[in-house]
């Protein structure tokens, strides 16, 4: 035994069975020559996170715009007596809209990546929509707009079913050792 591999120390390495995706822990001799500690490759990502974190996307993307727009049109007199609103208070919704859109899209492609913290922070931004969703649909009278919030709802529900539904999800999502 010559003397590197006389200083050497046990390390444990992460090796996967790649039938189960399963970490399985190996300890053995490691010289400085080989690598330290052999991760587990990331899961390649499942096609329903694609879909909600494009359709979030876009959805986002459109509340930015209309943000922007509310904001822009906040002067427009058939927009003030549209709404019952001031100048000043269309102008700051629409600033506050745009900022909550833009910090949606920048959370939409950190779920794209595989962050778990992101994906709770969107879970409840879902269920704040929804819950907005709701309130709108007992405070408007309009059939038209009850009939699209309840759209919304039902739009959201999937969102939040896709967002957690499936092993390869779980796996995605899993906390990998460093």
């Amino acid at each position: 035994m010559d003397q590197r591999q006389a200083l050497a120390k046990p390390r444990i390495r992460v090796i996967t069975n790649r039938r189960s995706r399963r970490l399985l822990p190996r300890i053995g001799v490691v010289t400085q020559q080989e690598q330290v500690a052999e991760v587990a490759p990331k899961p390649k990502r499942p096609w329903n996170v694609t879909l909600v974190a494009i359709v979030g996307i876009i959805l986002s993307a459109f509340g930015l715009f209309s943000g922007i727009a509310e904001a822009a049109f906040s002067g427009n007199v058939t927009e003030q007596t549209t709404s019952g609103q001031s100048k000043s208070v269309l102008l700051v919704l629409g600033i506050v809209f745009s900022l909550i859109a833009l910090a949606s899209i920048i959370l939409w492609f950190g779920f794209l990546r595989g962050n778990r913290v992101i994906r709770i922070i969107l879970t409840v931004f879902v269920v704040l929509h929804m819950v907005v969703s709701v309130i709108a649909i007992v405070a408007i009278d309009a059939t038209t707009n009850r009939i699209s919030f309840s759209a919304v709802i039902v739009v959201e529900i999937v969102i939040l079913l896709l967002m957690f539904v499936g092993q390869r999800t779980k796996d995605f999502f899993a906390k990998r050792p460093e």
